[in-house]
């Protein structure tokens, strides 16, 4: 039987790893229109939410309202990070798994917020390491446990209809050939060419990328809470956040194809990239 995953330990290493490999004023190759400096600031805030929801029992509207404010310097922002990720890790620490908890899932427990935070740190880890041009590896066991949380979360579990995994070599690729089969602006698989470690990287192999579409059904408060996450409202300050869902939800209860709905369908791009060392 796997050993279950230690996702507090994953969690204390990818973010040291983050904060290492941040570099000011450097753009994020995938995070447009962000420096490091922001995406410093967005896993800050992120880590402080998640910390505030779990320690005082909160939802995170009511976490939001005693967010700080953004500091002014790269000096603050690190500073600010290392405060709020080593008060998510010990109060995650300190609070069971089974624990009930507000979340934006149907998971209701500080274990959800464990793995959810883990692989929000090794995302965010990877995008840093990108801004300096210093990629490092990702362990295995937690990036599979990635897959299968996007696959059986974000995307509500339902591979029957969209699904399917091809094993060719040494390299798992997901063949999303079933998603939104009729689509338009489908994208079929393709070799762009592009090598993961600049121009005429001879250790990487060119990207393998693929764009797939699909459909996550929720209520309107579900909406809003999805809308939350998207990274360039999560970035937001609290009030321009906080303004912009309430634009959202005036358009959701007031337009007449969304207000009569109990569930809406909230449309998603997924761009997929794939490359692989070969030297």
């Amino acid at each position: 039987m796997t050993a279950p995953l230690d996702y507090l330990a994953h969690l204390a290493r990818e973010s040291a790893r983050f904060v290492d490999a941040s570099d000011a004023a450097a753009p994020v190759p995938s995070c447009p229109d962000w420096t490091a400096a922001d995406l410093l600031w967005h896993l800050a805030e992120v880590q402080w939410l998640w910390g505030t929801i779990v320690r005082d029992r909160v939802d995170a509207d009511a976490a939001e309202q005693f967010k700080p404010a953004r500091p002014a310097s790269w000096a603050g922002l690190h500073e600010f990070f290392l405060s709020a990720s080593e008060e998510l890790c010990a109060v995650l620490a300190r609070t069971p798994p089974e624990t009930t908890v507000w979340t934006w899932a149907e998971d209701k427990t500080a274990g959800f917020v464990r793995r959810r935070q883990a692989h929000e740190a090794l995302i965010h880890r990877v995008d840093a390491e990108l801004t300096v041009r210093d990629r490092t590896p990702l362990d295995p066991a937690l990036s599979a446990d990635g897959a299968d949380e996007a696959l059986m979360i974000m995307f509500g579990g339902d591979l029957p209809d969209w699904g399917i995994f091809a094993a060719e070599a040494d390299k798992v690729w997901s063949v999303m050939d079933r998603v939104e089969r009729n689509a338009p602006s489908r994208i079929e698989d393709a070799v762009s060419g592009r090598p993961m470690a600049g121009p005429n990287d001879p250790n990487w192999s060119g990207w393998v990328g693929a764009t797939f579409f699909h459909v996550h059904y929720g209520s309107h408060d579900q909406v809003i809470d999805r809308a939350r996450s998207v990274s360039h409202i999560a970035a937001l300050p609290a009030a321009a956040q906080h303004q912009v869902l309430a634009e959202i939800r005036t358009v959701l209860d007031g337009h007449p194809e969304t207000r009569q709905r109990p569930t809406i369908g909230i449309p998603y791009r997924v761009d997929a990239m794939h490359a692989e060392r070969i030297g």
